[in-house]
């Protein structure tokens, strides 16, 4: 073919398009038909050229064919029957259960620690009016941050949810800080309250901190006991763990 070009029997656009079908010959039988016409022995005497336009129209017939063949071919490829590969399951990832990370009651030692933490990891302290915990949820009254005659309520389920707009606060409310409850002090009083209370299989429905008790103004907890048949107790003690009153369930 570069012999071709040199002699003047092919343009350099033939030249190029030779080439490239050249590359695509699988066989020397496809290289020869590309070839074939432009192979001469040196005594063969040259033919009379064919006319230019007649060259690009066989070199451009040669050009179609392989793109229809290629065509056919990318087509018979890609549009294949889609094929359904089906995998045994695995027994043992079948009957895998989900994962299930457990939270601590909020009644308990380890749930009260949670809380707190979470508690100033959102707020920046640990101050409220009043703190309210049930085993699986918390409600908080604080001081809302627009003015401290207005009070916000949050829950808590796992996170802080504000509850409702800012509300007025009473004049002379008194904070508690929960970063002073002694956390090894109250699983005490909880234990105590449980069963010390008169209160038969009895179990901590809820557990309020705050100030308003008696109209002393100090802070106080207040640990309430219940069980299937209504029967109820309560204790109150300081932040520290002492106890500052019982009244337990009198049948």
């Amino acid at each position: 073919m570069d012999a071709a070009l040199g002699d003047g029997q092919l343009a350099a656009d033939d030249h190029r398009t030779l080439i490239e079908l050249a590359g695509t010959a699988k066989t020397l039988g496809e290289l020869t038909e590309f070839t074939a016409d432009l192979q001469r022995t040196s005594d063969a005497p040259a033919g009379p050229r064919p006319p230019r336009s007649h060259r690009r129209q066989w070199f451009a017939a040669i050009l179609v064919a392989a793109t229809v063949a290629a065509a056919a071919t990318g087509f018979a490829l890609v549009y294949r029957p889609a094929v359904t590969i089906s995998m045994p399951g695995d027994p043992e990832l079948d009957a895998a259960a989900p994962l299930v990370i457990a939270t601590p009651s909020l009644v308990t030692r380890e749930g009260m620690a949670l809380f707190r933490d979470q508690y100033r990891a959102r707020f920046g302290d640990t101050i409220a009016d009043r703190f309210l915990l049930y085993p699986d949820m918390a409600s908080v009254d604080r001081p809302s941050a627009i003015r401290d005659t207005l009070y916000e309520s949050w829950n808590y389920r796992g996170g802080f949810a504000k509850s409702g707009d800012p509300r007025s606060r009473t004049s002379g409310t008194v904070t508690v800080d929960l970063g002073t409850l002694d956390i090894d002090a109250m699983a005490s009083l909880i234990t105590l309250a449980v069963t010390g209370l008169g209160v038969e299989q009895g179990r901590v429905t809820h557990i309020v901190f705050d100030a308003s008790r008696a109209g002393r103004g100090q802070p106080s907890v207040v640990i309430y006991v219940n069980n299937e048949f209504k029967e109820s107790a309560h204790l109150e003690a300081t932040p520290s763990g002492e106890i500052l009153r019982q009244s337990p369930f009198r049948k």
